[in-house]
């Protein structure tokens, strides 16, 4: 992760390609172990953001595997949901948001996600209201407030 925000994307892959083999190895010895199933999905995720990359599949399947092992895992289900979300799966990507928020309203981090869902499903209205709860909710010094904010100016939202 460090290596792909410095835009280092040879020894990222390099290195991120080692840890998908080792993780593969694991799992096909240990596939009980949600963790690892989620840690081999996140690696797909990051690797995903480099341009002209895309394991969003690849992350999906796994997402799904430490889904059977962890069904209400939110942590699982809201990246589960943002790979939705990346792949344009945008109705099942919202199904999944709104799962979590039934069980945890209060979810900062789905509502952000949800509404940048929103407005690429082209429903500005729902989008502001989830930044609107964010930007009620959650301090001024976060980093999703932030991200909140700027999403909320974007749709035409005043901030004060």
């Amino acid at each position: 992760l460090i290596l792909m925000e410095k835009r280092d994307y040879y020894k990222a892959f390099r290195i991120s390609g080692k840890a998908i083999k080792a993780f593969e190895n694991y799992v096909e010895k240990n596939p009980q172990d949600e963790i690892a199933w989620f840690r081999l999905a996140y690696i797909h995720e990051v690797r995903s953001d480099a341009p002209g990359v895309s394991e969003w599949k690849e992350a999906r399947e796994a997402l799904e595997k430490a889904l059977v092992l962890s069904p209400e895992n939110s942590v699982y289900l809201l990246h589960l949901g943002y790979v939705y979300y990346r792949i344009g799966e945008l109705d099942k990507a919202q199904q999944t948001f709104q799962a979590i928020l039934d069980r945890e309203p209060g979810n900062i981090e789905v509502r952000y996600y949800a509404a940048l869902n929103y407005k690429k499903k082209g429903e500005p209205e729902k989008a502001r209201t989830e930044l609107e709860y964010i930007l009620k909710n959650e301090p001024k010094e976060s980093i999703v407030y932030r991200r909140a904010e700027d999403e909320f100016i974007k749709l035409g939202g005043n901030v004060e």
